[in-house]
């Protein structure tokens, strides 16, 4: 039996933009650029 996951494109190419802005903030070193890319991601930070 096969498990089938239907998609939309609009929430993969979500996914794939947070996944990749969670891995660049792992290597940007100025607070304000992790911060920025953060925030871009929906995260609150300080509040």
């Amino acid at each position: 039996m096969s498990i089938v996951n239907h998609r939309s494109l609009g929430s993969i190419i979500k996914g794939v933009w947070t996944h990749s802005l969670s891995i660049l903030t792992m290597f940007s070193f100025p607070y304000q650029v992790t911060v920025a890319l953060h925030r871009l991601r929906g995260v609150k930070i300080g509040k």
